[in-house]
């Protein structure tokens, strides 16, 4: 396709939720070619910017993207619409609720060919709020979920009939998380035989994120697997609750809180027989399930976010649709007695995401998208 002016939004400053996908999206599409603009909240601790400039994207500060206060939200419009007028960009793509709010309005009234586009990366961007039918079914030329029951959902919620809603998938760097990582490491280091079963979890401890029911469902799993261990991988603001429940259940010897990981992230998945998520936290991709199932790792989760989509029922893993605690705990029991079953949907999780999951593949499916979106005839 042509090489296309790109603007992309985020209204966020952390390297947590969408950030991640956003900024790798920005990096592919600029090695293809395309003038890239990424405008983030600036912050003096730079957590999204130095990591984007590692990948090759330097975000721009020109913008303030602050949902707390007004007056910087409109002087973001007026400055964002100059610079439209300006630059004349192909395409706006916005990310979260705050940019979309500015950018569609500046995108208004600079006027212009730029259309308007926005990847849903939560169900909650979805909920019918105050205004948001004016934003979404006026001011907004197209959109993108991560998962079919989300374009579903926004289509049954407004008016969506005449305007392009592509599913694109999350995707994984399949160069770093690769079923070849070592696990040997990562287990000696915490004491874990390589013959010891091992549940796993990555997110941030927050109480949407659940770990109460999984660490609940792991104190039934002891009865029948007294050897199993559990690895939380992450930190948050939730860890004493969640230690303190430990305690309660009597769980200190088996439940081990790893610290928050980047580097060793892969060896951290590998170190586990199955990884296990009962919530899909601010991303709805769920991009940690996607990590551990390129790891070879089989996933068992609730049907929340793109997991009913990413797990192959029995083949990658298991949706527990009962969402219970003792649903889960039996799930992961006779998953855990199973090796052979384990190491065949591990492998069955790995080809999954090399054939559906990669960051080619949704490179190729948003430009596709883009270039829908810019014919006269997509709209």
């Amino acid at each position: 396709m042509s090489k296309l002016k790109i603007v992309h939004l985020l209204a966020g400053h952390k390297w947590t939720g969408p950030a991640e996908g956003v900024v790798t999206l920005c990096r592919d599409l600029k090695n293809r070619g395309h003038d890239i603009r990424l405008f983030c909240t600036p912050n003096p601790r730079r957590l999204l910017a130095d990591q984007a400039a590692q990948r090759g994207v330097r975000p721009e500060a020109d913008l303030w993207l602050d949902p707390k206060h007004p007056i910087r939200t409109v002087l973001d419009i007026r400055q964002l619409k100059n610079i439209l007028r300006q630059e004349r960009p192909d395409i706006l793509h916005l990310h979260l609720s705050t940019d979309h709010w500015v950018g569609a309005l500046a995108a208004r009234w600079a006027g212009g060919p730029t259309r308007v586009l926005r990847t849903m990366h939560h169900p909650r961007s979805i909920e019918r709020r105050p205004f948001r039918s004016r934003l979404y079914e006026s001011l907004t030329d197209g959109f993108i979920t991560l998962c079919e029951r989300d374009r579903e959902q926004l289509q049954r919620t407004y008016r969506m009939s005449l305007k392009p809603v592509a599913v694109i998938h999350g995707a994984v760097d399949t160069a770093r998380f690769h079923s070849d990582v070592e696990s040997r490491l990562a287990r000696a280091e915490f004491g874990i035989k390589t013959t010891t079963p091992v549940i796993g979890m990555v997110a941030r401890f927050q109480p949407h994120r659940r770990h109460d029911v999984l660490l609940k469902a792991f104190a039934r799993i002891l009865k029948q697997l007294p050897t199993a261990r559990l690895l939380l991988v992450g930190r948050g603001e939730h860890q004493p609750v969640l230690e303190r429940l430990v305690g309660e259940l009597g769980l200190e010897p088996r439940v081990i809180f790893t610290g928050y990981r980047d580097r060793d992230l892969p060896q951290m998945y590998a170190a586990m027989d199955v990884a296990v998520f009962p919530a899909s936290g601010t991303d709805g991709s769920c991009r940690a399930a996607l990590e551990a199932m390129a790891v070879g790792r089989p996933v068992v989760g609730f049907p929340v976010g793109a997991l009913p989509e990413t797990i192959v029922e029995g083949i990658t893993g298991h949706i527990v649709k009962e969402e219970s605690i003792e649903a889960l705990a039996d799930c992961l029991s006779v998953l855990l007695s199973d090796q052979p079953r384990l190491r065949a949907m591990g492998e069955a999780a790995r080809k999954r995401i090399e054939t559906e999951f990669t960051e080619a593949a949704r490179l190729q499916k948003t430009e596709a998208f883009y270039e829908r979106c810019l014919s006269p005839f997509g709209l």
